[in-house]
């Protein structure tokens, strides 16, 4: 992976026997998007710890009329819905490092998913883990890819080709095919997405 990887590329990152990383390549905290009709989507830790923070204030003397408006806005599914988002992430990071990258050391993974999910090792959804946190601190199965190897060019040429036809072809490119003799892409006018 060239340049970076949040969120849910995390995760799939996650689901190797180990992480190739370029110089400037970064993983990220996983932390799941909700999207709610109207509105950009949010990480759902956020709108748990919204909600608490709020809980916090009032148990220190704030009146609860002063939140009223806003918590009769706030629809008892979405809470589980983020809640069931966040532990879904943290159940798949620990059943995928169990099962590849550190499936000799099921408690090590079991923390890795934790320190990745619980909001607290990590607070924020663009956090950088780069290639030292992740092997040094994380203790994940990384290698740091040479800029000067030939698996480095082919990495960054394919990135390259991807980035333009992403630009060229905007919203509309769904998936990307290369191989040795051909570039295809599949694409998918916008109106069909929604």
């Amino acid at each position: 992976m060239p340049n970076f990887a949040k969120s849910a590329a995390t995760m799939m990152c996650l689901g190797s026997d180990k992480i190739m990383m370029g110089y400037l390549a970064e993983l990220g905290p996983i932390d799941p998007q909700i999207s709610l009709p109207g509105q950009p989507p949010i990480p759902a830790r956020s709108f748990i710890e919204g909600l608490e923070m709020v809980r916090e204030k009032i148990k220190k003397g704030d009146p609860p009329s002063m939140y009223l408006t806003m918590l009769q806005n706030i629809r008892p599914e979405i809470i589980s819905i983020c809640t069931s988002a966040i532990e879904d992430a943290k159940c798949f990071a620990k059943t995928w490092l169990s099962k590849y990258m550190l499936k000799n050391d099921p408690k090590h993974a079991e923390n890795v998913a934790t320190w990745l999910s619980d909001g607290h090792t990590y607070k924020s959804h663009g956090k950088v883990i780069n290639h030292h946190e992740a092997k040094d601190t994380l203790k994940l199965n990384v290698e740091r890819i040479d800029p000067d190897s030939a698996l480095w060019c082919w990495i960054w040429e394919l990135y390259l080709r991807a980035t333009i036809e992403m630009v060229t072809k905007g919203s509309e490119t769904a998936k990307i095919f290369e191989s040795q003799t051909v570039s295809l892409t599949t694409t998918v006018p916008f109106t069909k997405r929604l």
